[in-house]
């Protein structure tokens, strides 16, 4: 059997349950929500050391009320990579048409070699509309299924960056996105040339 962790990434709230405040009445500051991620780190390291198979991140933006604060699920799995030895590293979700399908493709190979292949790419559409809004150039509203436009998005979006992990060829021009004609550092290894310390 395989056991993962998947947190929020959330402040600790002294006030949660039923009652006031209203949950999108809270407002955190900096200092409250890098706390909750160095936490949040600090639990990865700990399920590592527990044994756990996986540590699973979110990836929210602009999350003031202190829910889900981790804004780069890719980049704190790489920094979580280096400091474990064992858990593989993946994202509930990657939230496609926030990304260019290039760059997601790229951010993760690059953390799945830096990690010694622990990986795990997750997709998803997304269902924040405040994040999708400012975040994809079609300012496509919410991840719901009642959007074919961002239905049709997502996919072109996760067939792209999944075509490119594959194969990554650099080279395309699609509806999605345009890409430079190379061969640039983005194919997978099973390992890196030097493990992270």
């Amino acid at each position: 059997m395989k056991i993962g962790a998947f947190l929020f990434g959330g402040v600790e709230m002294t006030d949660a349950g039923a009652g006031l405040p209203k949950p999108m009445d809270r407002r955190y500051d900096t200092a409250a929500c890098w706390d909750a991620t160095l936490k949040y780190i600090d639990a990865a390291v700990a399920g590592d050391h527990l044994g756990f198979d996986s540590f699973w991140t979110t990836e929210h933006h602009f999350q003031y009320e202190g829910y889900e604060v981790i804004p780069n699920g890719i980049l704190i799995s790489t920094w979580i990579a280096a400091k474990t030895q064992n858990i593989r590293l993946g994202a509930m979700f990657n939230v496609v048409p926030q990304w260019n399908p290039l760059r997601l493709a790229e951010d993760f190979a690059t953390m799945h070699n830096l990690s010694g292949g622990r990986g795990i790419l997750s997709v998803g559409r997304g269902t924040v509309p405040r994040e999708l809004l400012h975040l994809n150039s079609d300012h496509i509203s919410i991840g719901s299924a009642d959007n074919p436009h961002q239905v049709k998005t997502t996919h072109v979006i996760a067939s792209g960056s999944k075509k490119r992990w594959k194969l990554c060829a650099c080279r395309s021009t699609g509806r999605a996105s345009r890409s430079p004609a190379s061969t640039s550092n983005c194919r997978r290894r099973a390992s890196p040339t030097a493990a992270p310390q």
